[in-house]
């Protein structure tokens, strides 16, 4: 069973996650924070994703972790002990693919450069009549803009 399958709380929260809409506005870990929101319809405080993160991480994170790695999204200076490191950076992307999969049912998938200050973030899918990767502008888009204008 893949992971994403098994996190209790995903369905809730994919279902308020709009891929598409919501990627184009993620700039960093704070700016992800606020576009997911959990079974009641309200933003994920840090700790409930520090705990969403574990698992795709061996450990979870608590909300002063988070915090830390928020500060550098509202340009103020980090120290170099709290940067995020490489491992965390992984489970934000897992996370997100995870979040992309779950709510386009596996048609779609994410591309991610997750920098030290800015994120970088876009969806892919791929073509059914050529096979070749683009940017949809919506999560029922099956053709690239090639195929479409032939």
């Amino acid at each position: 069973m893949p992971p994403h399958l098994q996190i209790p709380a995903l369905p809730e929260i994919s279902r308020h996650f709009a891929p598409i809409p919501a990627l184009k506005k993620i700039r960093g870990p704070r700016s992800l924070r606020r576009l997911l929101r959990d079974a009641s319809g309200q933003r994920l405080s840090q700790a409930q994703l520090g705990a969403l993160l574990g698992h795709f991480n061996r450990r979870g994170y608590t909300g002063g972790t988070l915090s830390n790695w928020e500060r550098a999204e509202r340009r103020r200076r980090l120290p170099r002990r709290y940067i995020m490191a490489d491992k965390a950076r992984a489970a934000y992307r897992a996370l997100l693919t995870a979040l992309v999969t779950h709510a386009s049912n596996g048609r779609l998938e994410v591309r991610a450069r997750l920098g030290k200050r800015v994120w970088h973030v876009h969806v892919v899918g791929h073509c059914r009549r050529c096979e070749r990767p683009f940017r949809p502008r919506s999560i029922r888009a099956v053709h690239c803009w090639q195929c479409v204008r032939r």
